[in-house]
């Protein structure tokens, strides 16, 4: 579930690092997204 789920977030981040290297603060926001469902979805499944 997680993998489809956050997936996205994950891939927008990436093109966001991508396009702004070196300056990768630009995307906090595409992180903060991307670990925040991670965070959710992966610790529900854990415990």
């Amino acid at each position: 579930m997680y993998i489809m789920f956050c997936k996205e977030y994950e891939t927008l981040f990436l093109k966001c690092m991508k396009q702004n290297i070196p300056n990768h603060n630009k995307c906090k926001n595409e992180f903060d997204l991307w670990y925040i469902c991670y965070k959710k979805n992966v610790l529900n499944i854990l415990y």
